[in-house]
């Protein structure tokens, strides 16, 4: 309450001999329709809002963290019968108590000291932004020096917000080139393109189904028996040097060399994956 405000208080309500819990019992809560205050254990009035619902209200309050850093904040609440009047003898009662959690210019100075280390963060500051338009003391329309601080500390965290972003996006390109690296120069990988196909064979015994790895381009190396394939497609030989066929011959399957080639196919859509992925990075990049 300011030094000034030597009057009794609206209605005669005294905060402090009203109803309360302890911020940390605040799901014993009645649910009523309340205008509540929260209070230190100086007996300050650090904060006062209404509701039709005191008990829900508290579920997930934008205040809490603020207020649990303060020792023993308890939460008082005045029940009012009449819904309709609830805006009416909070703004009383604020302009009365002159709570500090209820002034916009403390507000803005927690905004202004809030640090943006990404997207949630910047959700968060753009929270309490709109909680300090709702709970200020304010006449209509909104008075110029709130409408300018509420827009220039907007357009600075928007700022901070842009340089993280643009940092987490940055770093975020080096892993993927780091992953498509890793995975390009660890095995085979088959050229874009590439895919499996099946074909049966009759013999004496039955038919047998066989499996072969297709490429649009002269990849493969030619004349080799399955342990060779085996070595070449574990080895991940440079198949632009080596290649002189479009298909290889992969036997039957969950044979070493059916899932090598198998193996490599994922490598493949994996790395294709990564790719669009940064390529949609540095698009955005650029944007910035």
């Amino acid at each position: 309450m300011s030094d000034t405000n030597n009057s009794a208080p609206p209605g005669r309500i005294n905060p402090i001999v009203l109803p309360s819990v302890l911020l940390g019992d605040r799901a014993a809560l009645p649910s009523v329709p309340a205008i509540y205050f929260c209070i230190d254990v100086y007996d300050r009035i650090l904060y006062i809002d209404a509701t039709l619902n005191l008990n829900q209200r508290w579920i997930a309050h934008q205040q809490h963290a603020s207020l649990a850093a303060i020792l023993d904040v308890r939460i008082a609440w005045l029940v009012v019968d009449e819904p309709e009047v609830l805006q009416g003898i909070k703004q009383t009662m604020i302009e009365y108590w002159e709570p500090k959690l209820n002034d916009w210019r403390y507000k803005l100075q927690l905004i202004q000291d809030l640090s943006i280390d990404g997207w949630h963060d910047f959700q968060k500051v753009d929270l309490q932004i709109w909680a300090m338009y709702r709970d200020a003391v304010m006449p209509t329309p909104v008075p110029a020096e709130i409408d300018t601080a509420y827009r220039d500390v907007m357009r600075e965290k928007v700022k901070e917000f842009k340089k993280v972003e643009a940092q987490e996006r940055r770093q975020r390109l080096e892993q993927l080139q780091a992953q498509v690296e890793d995975l390009e120069n660890n095995g085979f990988v088959p050229p874009p393109g590439c895919y499996l196909s099946t074909y049966k064979v009759k013999k004496i015994y039955g038919v047998y189904e066989y499996w072969k790895l297709w490429s649009h381009k002269p990849v493969f190396p030619a004349r080799m028996n399955q342990k060779q394939k085996s070595f070449w497609l574990s080895q991940g030989k440079d198949y632009q040097k080596t290649g002189k066929v479009k298909t290889m011959h992969l036997g039957k399957a969950d044979t070493l060399t059916y899932n090598l080639a198998i193996e490599g196919l994922q490598k493949r859509r994996r790395i294709e994956g990564l790719k669009r992925e940064i390529e949609i990075l540095l698009m955005s990049l650029d944007d910035g």
